[in-house]
């Protein structure tokens, strides 16, 4: 069991080691739930990602971005087809801020579907919350911490607590710990979890069950 603490960041406020992006406002409150807070170097072992040629007469995409391997070979969402990101998100502004392809996003199995994705990058792992009108919160960690610990969005509006996150290869449950009492238990099927409570809390910490 590995066990640790969550990084939690509220709306509005920035965070050194889980980077947010807030195009637009959501209805609820935010949490980022990156499960690492420990500063470790990334070893720089990553390969290009193809990617499908513009059609003729489109637009030339920037340089292709790298994606480090070893997240490709943890994460079983990761080795499922790459959909990417609906119209309606600003992805200069994913590919910019964030250093990711949008092009590269995978869709998480929760419902609604199309609402949270996965997107490997250079650096980091980030998960994606989009909204209808493709206002996006993300919440990332370096790569090295997420082959270790996963990562997590945590979204607390007036009647639920909603905690979305992938986890490492192998990992069979999460548990969630609330104000260092109350326990909760996800299961992780094919790598994702997306638990549901009425908590008002954002959670403390979070432990992988292997």
């Amino acid at each position: 069991m590995t066990e640790i603490a969550p990084l939690v960041s509220r709306a509005g406020k920035g965070s050194a080691r889980g980077r947010r992006l807030v195009l637009a406002g959501l209805p609820a409150l935010a949490v980022l739930g990156a499960l690492a807070l420990r500063s470790v170097a990334v070893q720089p072992d990553a390969r290009p990602v193809a990617r499908p040629r513009p059609a003729t007469g489109a637009i030339a995409r920037p340089p292709e971005l790298l994606v480090d391997r070893r997240q490709l070979a943890a994460f079983a969402v990761l080795r499922s087809p790459t959909v990417g990101m609906p119209a309606t998100v600003p992805r200069q502004d994913v590919r910019t801020l964030l250093d990711l392809d949008p092009a590269l996003a995978h869709p998480l199995p929760t419902a609604p579907r199309g609402r949270f994705w996965v997107v490997p990058g250079r650096e980091s792992l980030c998960l994606l919350d989009v909204g209808r009108a493709g206002q996006v919160v993300s919440s990332c960690v370096q790569t090295a911490d997420a082959l270790r610990h996963g990562v997590a969005l945590t979204l607390i509006d007036a009647s639920t607590r909603r905690i979305v996150g992938v986890a490492p290869d192998g990992t069979r449950r999460v548990r969630i710990r609330t104000d260092h009492a109350s326990v909760a238990t996800a299961r992780v099927v094919s790598g994702v979890f997306d638990h549901r409570d009425h908590s008002r809390r954002p959670p403390d910490r979070f432990a992988l069950m292997r």
